[in-house]
């Protein structure tokens, strides 16, 4: 019985053949084999990478190849339209002209020695005032009366405006707008009235 294991080759017999002959042992393989191939895979790779990079910088402007533009120093720069005023600005703001002054305008005078009554004025509401002077002498009276237009003295009577004691003076008319005459009693002096409005 064979003491070795089925894929143990037994050794001949002496003086027969081994049979299968015996393969002599394989060579290892050398180095060189890998550094050929590295390089081919190598040289695969890099040819690899440029065709990428061409086909990516066909017709696109990098940034290292890029045209710069230069301004032509002949074309001046566009120049910016004004702004326009603003309606505030273009529209200054408008004076308003004072008011006139008023002033006092006459509207009616009566001057005498005598009993006497006066032309028809009108008086239209504004402040109105008399003025008066006289000359006093002994036993002298003055009284003034200004009345509607239409009233007759001796049958309706009236209430002087003023019996002047002084040389001269004035007072103020507080009458409705409408059509008024001047009446003046007077004894011993001579007189002299004026109705005004402040126009």
């Amino acid at each position: 019985m064979s003491h070795y294991a089925p894929w143990q080759q037994q050794p001949a017999p002496q003086g027969q053949p081994v049979w299968p002959p015996a393969q002599p042992p394989k060579k290892k393989r050398s180095g060189a084999l890998w550094i050929v191939l590295g390089a081919v895979l190598g040289v695969l790779l890099l040819c690899g990478i440029g065709g990428v990079i061409v086909a990516a910088g066909d017709g696109q402007p990098t940034a290292g190849n890029a045209p710069v533009e230069y301004a032509d120093p002949t074309t001046a720069p566009a120049e910016e339209p004004a702004a326009e005023p603003t309606t505030a600005a273009a529209k200054a703001p408008e004076k308003k002209a004072a008011p006139a002054k008023k002033t006092w305008k006459t509207v009616a005078t009566l001057k005498g020695s005598e009993n006497k009554n006066g032309p028809v004025f009108r008086l239209s509401g504004a402040p109105a005032r008399l003025s008066y002077t006289f000359k006093k002498g002994n036993l002298s009276l003055v009284a003034i009366y200004v009345l509607s237009k239409g009233t007759v003295f001796e049958r309706d009577g009236g209430i002087p405006e003023v019996m002047p004691q002084s040389r001269k003076g004035s007072t103020e008319l507080y009458k409705e707008p409408g059509e008024y005459y001047l009446k003046v009693i007077a004894t011993n002096t001579t007189w002299s009235v004026t109705v005004q409005e402040l126009r």
